[in-house]
């Protein structure tokens, strides 16, 4: 009868062991997942504001919260360039207007303007002039965006704007060219990613699962075939340079806790690091409250632990 308990323990010792080795393997998957909590938020306004939680952040490049706190922390901030657009509020808007190198408005933000990248000026504006403001005031890096309006420019009329990803493409190789220990996110530019994704430390991929209707003014799924090429893409790119990391931002209504909580499943399925926000960015948006996090084993757990120290 001793004996027959003596075997029982044993194996339930081996058992216990391997149910507790597939759980660290397991919860070591979902910790990487996790592991660079982020943020984009484009306000200068940080009352009541908490940004401890965050390891990388995005500002905008000219207003936003004073950053020598975020330098004190083993965090990266990175401030937001446009690249393919230009704002009427920035304080050189005027000079690239003069320079003609204005296209036409976007329909979708009225304070913006496509922008001819083709033309060196730009590049030079934005190399010489813009990026070292940047980082002057101590940020880390910049997050490359608007590509996108170029490279769509040329898909819509290839005769007028033809040129437009080979401009792209260029623009980001000089980029990391003349600021080689910068970090560098990128916004989408899909087309272009296979061709500079080794020059990325980051790159963003926007909507993948929610997004904004400008039209309707409301928040709305991606659809699901978009989505999914989306994450293939990012996938892939993961695949052929496993240093890159993949950061995404869907838009979503921030009073739909259980809504925001199921995008971030997903895409932490996928195996990204994600955050959803509203489409100005202008606030920060909690994850969904009924996400709990524990690093102590309990329940069942904690008796597999019992079942490993029992004497004898």
């Amino acid at each position: 009868m001793f004996f027959g308990i003596q075997r029982l323990r044993s194996k339930l010792r081996i058992f216990a062991a391997a149910i507790l080795v597939w759980f660290f393997i397991f919860s070591g998957t979902l910790a990487a997942s996790e592991r660079l909590p982020w943020l984009a938020y484009y306000s200068t306004d940080i009352q009541g504001r908490d940004f401890s939680a965050y390891r990388l952040l995005v500002f905008d490049s000219e207003y936003h919260p004073p950053l020598y706190p975020f330098q004190k922390r083993d965090s990266t901030v990175l401030g937001y360039l446009s690249l393919g657009e230009m704002e009427n509020f920035r304080p050189y808007f005027s000079d690239v207007q003069k320079q003609g190198l204005l296209v036409s408005k976007n329909p979708n933000w009225k304070d913006s303007y496509y922008v001819d990248i083709r033309d060196p000026r730009w590049a030079a504006r934005m190399i010489e002039d813009i990026i070292p403001r940047i980082l002057e005031q101590g940020f880390d890096g910049i997050l490359m965006d608007t590509l996108d309006s170029a490279l769509f420019l040329e898909t819509q009329n290839p005769k007028k704007y033809g040129g437009m990803k080979k401009a792209a493409t260029q623009l980001v190789r000089s980029i990391r060219l003349h600021y080689p220990n910068i970090s560098l996110a990128m916004n989408r530019a899909y087309p272009i990613l296979p061709e500079v994704e080794h020059l990325l430390d980051y790159e963003l991929a926007e909507s993948v699962y929610g997004d904004y209707d400008f039209i309707n003014q409301t928040y709305s799924p991606t659809p699901g075939a978009q989505a999914k090429r989306q994450v293939e893409m990012l996938q892939r790119a993961q695949a052929r340079r496993p240093g890159l990391t993949i950061l995404t931002l869907d838009y979503w209504n921030p009073s739909d806790h259980r809504g925001i909580q199921r995008l971030y499943d997903k895409q932490r399925a996928n195996g990204f690091q994600a955050y959803v926000g509203t489409i100005n960015l202008d606030q920060i948006v909690l994850r969904g409250s009924t996400e709990t996090h524990s690093s102590q084993p309990d329940g069942i757990l904690s008796r597999l632990f019992h079942i490993l120290s029992m004497n004898d």
